[in-house]
């Protein structure tokens, strides 16, 4: 079973909105294993308001399926999270 298929097998099997599963799926797509990505960039590429890519973010790391890491730039200033797989 190619990486491919077996993405779509993992994303089926996962219990969630479509919208978390598409989120989900977006971050497989990238295949990495630590991506730096804002909020609004994932918002553009999947079409979804930036409030439910927050949300559905948060819910992935409560469910443990990613780490988010906040990362600050050097004058204390927020900048795009790293988000890693788990």
């Amino acid at each position: 079973m190619n990486h491919s298929s077996m993405k779509y097998k993992v994303i089926t099997s996962f219990k969630g909105t479509p919208t978390l599963k598409l989120l989900y799926g977006y971050m497989l797509d990238l295949n990495v294993e630590e991506v730096i990505l804002s909020f609004n960039k994932i918002s553009r590429d999947l079409k979804l308001s930036r409030r439910a890519v927050i949300d559905n973010i948060n819910k992935l790391c409560k469910m443990g399926v990613i780490k988010k890491i906040p990362r600050t730039g050097e004058d204390g200033g927020c900048l795009a999270n790293k988000y890693k797989l788990t």
